[in-house]
């Protein structure tokens, strides 16, 4: 997906949903196997699409395709 935004440029980001849930947070059984250097380098990926995603010039849109579950503080 980070490669997708910034191919983009100033067109519209919409970075698709996989499965039957658009985003159920991170795989958290995946993160506590990582070892310190996995954990170094998933977190900068992240940050990655995140910088991206904050700065992209253009329109960002979800495609929603199944449940998008969040919670109300």
């Amino acid at each position: 997906m980070l490669a997708s935004v910034r191919r983009s440029g100033c067109t519209p980001s919409v970075p698709p949903g996989e499965g039957d849930a658009f985003s159920a947070g991170l795989n958290l059984k995946e993160i506590a196997s990582l070892d310190e250097a996995g954990l170094t380098a998933s977190s900068a990926v992240l940050e990655d699409l995140v910088t991206a995603l904050y700065e992209h010039p253009g329109p960002t849109l979800a495609w929603v395709n199944g449940h998008a579950i969040a919670a109300d503080a």
